[in-house]
């Protein structure tokens, strides 16, 4: 590896140790690469990206410890697309979807003007991307997931949370 190379750095996360430790075994045979560390839950990941700053995040996308508004639209998900993997887009639009009940259900009426009132006042409605807020000027605010497109391949970067 030429000197001006810098190793790309990789955090494992899986809820598996065997998985975890198999993987490791196999990344550190290259080179190129340096794993900066395991994470065995999306939490304890969160931390580990702060820390540790990788390049390249690897994920299980069935995780324990998932919220349970993501657990629940995963598993949806899955039953209803076996064969493809869960999608941002999908969990934006189901957040929408949840905005709305969240606001008919608090408006307790079909109303227009109650439900438009009670969309303004969404606070801490906890959805598969995290909790969601509307700000006085009736922005959501929630966490950020980013990540990049590596070889064909999405890569999780970290989280920005609003503050």
């Amino acid at each position: 590896m030429p000197a001006q190379m810098s190793k790309l750095k990789v955090l494992i996360v899986d809820d598996s140790l065997f998985f975890r430790t198999i993987l490791s075994n196999l990344l550190i045979k290259y080179p190129n690469i340096q794993v900066v560390g395991l994470a065995g839950d999306p939490f304890e990941a969160r931390e580990k990206i702060a820390a540790l700053n990788p390049d390249v995040v690897t994920l299980d996308i069935n995780m324990p410890k998932m919220s349970p508004e993501a657990a629940a639209f995963t598993k949806a998900w899955r039953e209803t697309y076996p064969e493809k993997d869960p999608n941002v887009n999908a969990a934006l639009g189901y957040n929408c979807y949840l905005m709305f009940i969240d606001a008919i259900r608090r408006a307790n009426s079909a109303d227009h003007e109650a439900i438009t009132t009670a969309l303004a006042g969404i606070k801490d409605l906890p959805t598969p991307l995290g909790v969601l807020n509307l700000n006085e000027t009736h922005d959501a605010e929630m966490p950020v997931g980013i990540t990049e497109i590596r070889d064909g391949k999405q890569v999780y970067l970290g989280e920005v949370v609003p503050e």
